[in-house]
């Protein structure tokens, strides 16, 4: 059994006994997944909050020892404590931007921001050798920890689940259909999965950095670039224009989209379901689907 904290107040107990009391310690709760503490704007300490994540977040310690020469930063372990359980990493400088900043941006930097996310995309891609790293979450134990596969999910959040109206429900089986038939190019990846705004930074409106890679994932190419379908065409094809000139693959903005408008039609159906509509989520998906779906 792996030993955790149980609380903030455990967090805090263990920032006082290992570093300066002198230091500024910001304190943030990240879901039932991490406890997080930033340290003078110098070092972040993450704290897994169970022991599927503890067994998780050492996986993705290994995976980030192993990713050499990321064209962007990544919060790559300095060192680890055991008793109780913690990470510690170089803080990375930058701030998020919403959705209206980046469309608002002019087109060289939106250039730009596509040009380093295909990069950083196509070096964590090309780097590992699939196989082997299933092999690795295997001896992790993380065939057992892993959430639903994709396909497990979107079949009973989508095809499984009837949507609250016939016209809703006809529109997810239609996307469902097109998704099923062409999820993507092979052979599959390693995938970071979740490149969303609130996982990259950014300084003086350029692309520095990429947080949290909990969610690591083997799967398709298309399937990473699924966020940037909501911040516009535009940035979606400078990015897979780069991304297919880098690894000589032949990426589409259909699979791309397909990719988008389930996740959100999956995160809708869950949370209509669950009746959990006060949640964040849903929020968003009705918000992206309104404006994808007609």
């Amino acid at each position: 059994m792996i030993d955790l904290v149980n609380s903030i107040n455990d967090v805090k107990a263990v920032i006082a006994r290992d570093f300066d009391s002198s230091l500024n310690v910001e304190y943030i709760e990240r879901g039932t997944e991490h406890f997080v503490a930033l340290i003078d704007k110098k070092y972040v300490a993450r704290f897994p909050r169970t022991q599927k994540i503890a067994i998780n977040a050492y996986y993705v310690d290994n995976l980030l020892f192993r990713l050499k020469d990321s064209p962007l930063f990544v919060p790559y372990t300095l060192y680890k404590k055991d008793s109780p359980l913690y990470f510690v990493s170089s803080y990375i400088n930058g701030n998020h931007l919403i959705a209206k900043q980046i469309n608002n941006l002019n087109i060289s930097k939106k250039q730009d921001l596509a040009d380093k996310y295909a990069n950083f995309a196509a070096k964590l891609h090309g780097q590992f050798d699939v196989k082997e790293e299933m092999s690795i979450q295997h001896k992790y134990g993380l065939s057992k920890n892993r959430q639903l596969s994709w396909q497990d999910y979107f079949d009973k959040a989508v095809y499984n689940r009837a949507f609250p109206t016939q016209a809703q429900d006809i529109i997810a089986k239609e996307y469902y259909n097109k998704w099923q038939s062409n999820k993507g190019s092979l052979p599959l990846v390693l995938l970071h999965d979740d490149l969303h705004l609130e996982n990259i930074l950014f300084l003086d409106n350029t692309l520095v950095g990429v947080l949290d890679f909990g969610d690591v994932n083997i799967g398709y190419s298309e399937q990473e670039f699924r966020q940037l379908y909501k911040l516009g065409d535009d940035i979606l094809n400078m990015a897979l224009q780069t991304y297919n000139l880098q690894t000589g693959r032949s990426l589409k903005a259909e699979n791309v989209k397909n990719w988008a408008i389930m996740t959100q039609l999956a995160s809708y159906s869950e949370r209509w379901a669950t009746n959990a509509m006060g949640h964040p989520a849903f929020a968003r998906a009705c918000e992206d689907l309104n404006v994808w779906l007609p």
